[in-house]
């Protein structure tokens, strides 16, 4: 679920994101029963290895610390072709 980035998301639990704090190509998320990273990761990336970017930006130290109604804060991908890049092979490598 997409919220515009310049309005203040808030839960029912009074969790909330400042204005102006998610940035432009991020989306907010509000935490249902039951996530954790890895499941946030998987659904807005495919891969559950973008747990850590997640909880990097959310500040998250302790995943188990995640609750239903906290608001949180997709973070964009790094550019994919940075990820990607490869070099050449020369002679004995």
């Amino acid at each position: 679920m997409a919220f515009s980035w310049s309005k203040p998301v808030s839960t029912d639990s009074g969790a909330s994101i400042a204005e102006g704090a998610i940035k432009p190509g991020e989306q907010s998320y509000v935490v249902r029963s039951g996530d954790t990273l890895i499941a946030i990761a998987l659904r807005y990336y495919s891969d559950a290895r973008y747990q850590e970017l997640i909880g990097k930006r959310n500040g998250i130290t302790d995943p188990r610390a995640l609750r239903a109604g906290d608001a949180i804060i997709i973070p964009s991908l790094p550019d994919r072709s940075i990820l990607m890049e490869t070099r050449a092979v020369e002679g004995g490598d």
